[in-house]
């Protein structure tokens, strides 16, 4: 059986609900924004914990921030999403603190 989706969240929507065993898919510029923001050579340069951060931050984006959404099609409990949210603010903060501190220690 052959169907097309009309958008992306009909696919999406599609491929979650397991109703196709396979998918095929025009180029569009709203789906390769949906697959990777970044050129196929530059994925394969990240690190797999950068790789799981986008992806969920994609997956949040694509549930429109519900996070319970999120955690059910990534697979992982909501509790489990909260932790690694948190985990990114800290690191982000903490690269923040460094950045600064070593922008601080050049103006002499």
């Amino acid at each position: 059986m052959v169907s097309s989706c009309s958008s992306t969240d009909e696919l999406r929507g599609r491929i979650e609900g397991a109703e196709y065993d396979m998918v095929l898919v025009e180029s569009s510029v709203a789906l390769q924004r949906l697959i990777a923001e970044t050129a196929p050579e530059e994925v394969l340069q990240l690190t797999l914990a950068e790789v799981e951060k986008r992806h969920i931050q994609r997956v949040l984006a694509s549930t429109g921030g519900n996070k319970t959404r999120a955690a059910r099609t990534l697979g992982i409990d909501t509790k489990t999403l909260y932790n690694k949210l948190k985990s990114y603010k800290t690191s982000e903060s903490m690269a923040r603190k460094r950045l600064a501190n070593s922008a601080s220690m050049t103006v002499i």
